[in-house]
């Protein structure tokens, strides 16, 4: 592994690392400044490559591009911004906006309790709006998005952001695929050698694996199960208690929601990330007391202010053409 850089490295002659803010076997995240653009601040990630096979790194790097320009065009609340990537030195750099917060996993962490319900399903709402954005514009992603609790952040604005895209794992997979592929083992699905235990749906296991929405669905429903029962979905994959048995205090009605998008047939669960999200969208107005529908809500009434002045103009007007007919006519 390399050393952790001391504050003050520069890369590519333009960012200059503060600190660092996560370190890996794989990867490093720091915290940077943009010398161009003097009170900017950035998040970098470094990959590191961990080979010296010629046509192997020109795969990976070839990989990193595609994945790098298809992350930057997800413009989206969200989902973290990518505003440059590049190659430098047997390593892969990925710069995106710096999010002031706390990922789920540290709030998962130092809860003594289960979240709140409401809580916990408004984040549901804004992870899977942001997922299928990226089906809606770029039809089945080539990759799957890792999710898990430490690649989702809350910011100080109390508003999701997807910070990680497991982008390591995915340049992991592919090496490792194209091995096993060298000596004819092809048990595993290559996207579930990127996916989090306890988050890959059952269906990433097959060959060839699969990208589809039920996967993400799949995914959001675990998040949402673990940080309202407290339980680790990795500690029985693909076994999801009740949520009732776990915690008492949470809806039957969010309840039922989770349990559907975690069910282990994909065509058992929510079709798409739209379903699950007006399915937590319902949960959410029910619990305030507001309709589910939009459409069945009372139509806005123009404020009296608005419709007294429309009154009072017309008044005015009409004076205004009978002074006027009397000048000309008498």
């Amino acid at each position: 592994m390399d050393t952790i850089p001391s504050a003050g490295r520069m890369i590519r002659e333009r960012y200059q690392v503060t600190r660092v803010l996560h370190q890996s076997a794989w990867s490093s995240v720091y915290f940077t400044s943009d010398k161009r653009f003097p009170g900017k601040w950035w998040a970098i990630k470094e990959l590191r490559l961990h080979t010296q096979d010629q046509a192997e790194r020109l795969r990976i790097e070839s990989l990193f591009q595609e994945t790098a320009i298809s992350l930057a065009s997800c413009i989206h609340p969200n989902i973290v911004r990518v505003v440059d990537f590049f190659c430098e030195h047997d390593h892969l750099y990925l710069v995106m906006e710096y999010v002031r917060g706390s990922s789920l996993q540290v709030i998962y962490d130092t809860s003594l309790q289960p979240l709140p319900d409401l809580e916990v399903a408004g984040w549901g709402i804004q992870l899977a709006e942001a997922l299928q954005f990226v089906y809606f514009q770029q039809g089945k992603p080539a990759f799957l998005w890792d999710i898990r609790l430490s690649h989702i952040m809350l910011d100080d604005r109390n508003q999701i952001k997807l910070v990680d895209f497991g982008l390591a794992g995915l340049l992991d997979r592919e090496r490792i695929y194209h091995q096993e592929m060298a000596v004819g083992n092809r048990t595993r699905g290559i996207h579930s050698l990127s996916a989090k235990m306890g988050y890959a749906a059952p269906e990433l296991f097959g060959e060839g694996g699969d990208t589809s929405a039920q996967c993400h669905v799949y995914a959001v429903g675990a998040m949402l199960h673990q940080l309202l029962s407290r339980r680790d979905p990795a500690s029985s994959p693909f076994v999801f208690p009740p949520l009732g048995s776990l915690n008492p205090q949470v809806s039957p009605r969010l309840e039922k929601v989770i349990e559907k998008a975690t069910r282990y047939n994909a065509e058992e669960r929510h079709g798409t990330l739209l379903e699950l999200k007006k399915d937590l969208i319902g949960f959410v107005s029910s619990s305030k007391g507001a309709p589910s529908d939009s459409s069945q809500a009372a139509p806005e009434k123009e404020p009296p202010s608005t419709t007294a002045a429309v009154v009072a103009g017309g008044v005015f007007l009409l004076l205004f053409l009978l002074v006027l007919a009397y000048f000309l006519f008498f």
